[in-house]
């Protein structure tokens, strides 16, 4: 998928309204949208799809993005607290996150008491260029 299909199906998905939110936990955002997308969840070190990388938050939240996580390596129960190297840093984000794009969402609570989604807010960040999709 190209950020050109990915667009035209964000633009579906707009226009499709609220939907009920899948999965559990705080991750349901994300994993409602890679559904309606039909990517499947992976935790894999490369892009969801081609050289893009999607992440999705609620518009009402206060918790920041994850980009990636960094392995700690533990010695007899204990952490190995180090900086991080700027090449491994640089590698991981050439190789995980060449190109970004961000989808926020709306919230309520249905009748149902269920927690739904309007995804209608999304940025496309690629070579330091922030462009509104």
């Amino acid at each position: 998928m190209d950020i050109t299909e990915l667009k035209r199906k964000l633009e579906q998905i707009k226009k499709a309204g609220w939907v009920v939110s899948r999965g559990k936990g705080n991750t349901r955002v994300g994993y409602t949208l890679k559904l309606l997308l039909g990517i499947r969840e992976n935790n894999l070190k490369t892009p969801d799809f081609g050289d893009i990388e999607l992440k999705s938050q609620r518009k009402d939240a206060s918790n920041r993005i994850t980009m990636f996580i960094h392995s700690i390596e533990l010695f007899g129960g204990y952490a190995k607290r180090s900086l991080w190297n700027i090449n491994d840093l640089v590698k991981t984000f050439r190789e995980k996150i060449p190109a970004v794009v961000v989808v926020m969402a709306d919230t309520c609570i249905n009748s149902e008491e269920k927690e739904e989604f309007y995804f209608n807010e999304a940025y496309f960040l690629k070579n330091q260029t922030l462009i509104t999709l």
